[in-house]
């Protein structure tokens, strides 16, 4: 099982292995946390590690409003808890917004979970990231289905899909 995720907060690797821990009710040695940039670095007993971990998160740095993308692999899929839960445990544990995909819709609409445990839509935009040595973009939260406190930029403005609540935003039709 695995959850796909982008957190806000450029602090969240630190402490990261023990929240994952308590929220699937494994031991710290069973969570294995490393940036995945730097893997050719890693240790055998990283690698070891990586091996017999029930849950693993090899996060990488991203460009613009979102500081981390955090895939989160889980071995055991009878006990794996919603990635709504698990980013709302993230946002509220790290005073971070944590983001993660609206199934089946377009790539850039996200679900938006706040410290407070609100939950909303986002749009992300990419835009140049203005590093040359870099190809990747830097992503934008550009459009909120609510306000969010932390997002003071983002534009408010509906989301357009009654039967699930998200789908298009409202400007782009």
């Amino acid at each position: 099982m695995s959850h796909d995720m982008a957190v806000t907060g450029h602090h969240v690797p630190h402490g990261l292995r023990d929240v994952l821990s308590d929220f699937f009710r494994v031991p710290p040695e069973r969570v294995f946390v490393r940036c995945r940039e730097e893997q050719d670095q890693w240790s055998a007993e990283e690698w070891d590690a990586l091996g017999s971990s029930v849950v693993s998160c090899p996060y990488e740095r991203l460009r613009g409003d979102l500081a981390w993308s955090l895939p989160i692999y889980h071995l055991d899929e009878d006990r794996a808890p919603s990635v709504t839960d698990l980013a709302l445990r993230i946002a509220r544990e790290f005073d971070t917004l944590a983001l993660f995909p609206v199934a089946g819709d377009p790539p850039y609409l996200w679900h938006l979970a706040t410290p407070r445990g609100d939950l909303c839509h986002a749009a992300l935009d990419e835009q140049p990231c203005g590093e040359p040595e870099s190809d990747a973009p830097a992503r934008r939260i550009g459009q909120v289905d609510r306000p969010v406190r932390e997002l003071p930029g983002a534009a408010v403005l509906p989301f357009l899909d009654p039967g699930c609540g998200a789908g298009v935003p409202a400007s782009d039709t």
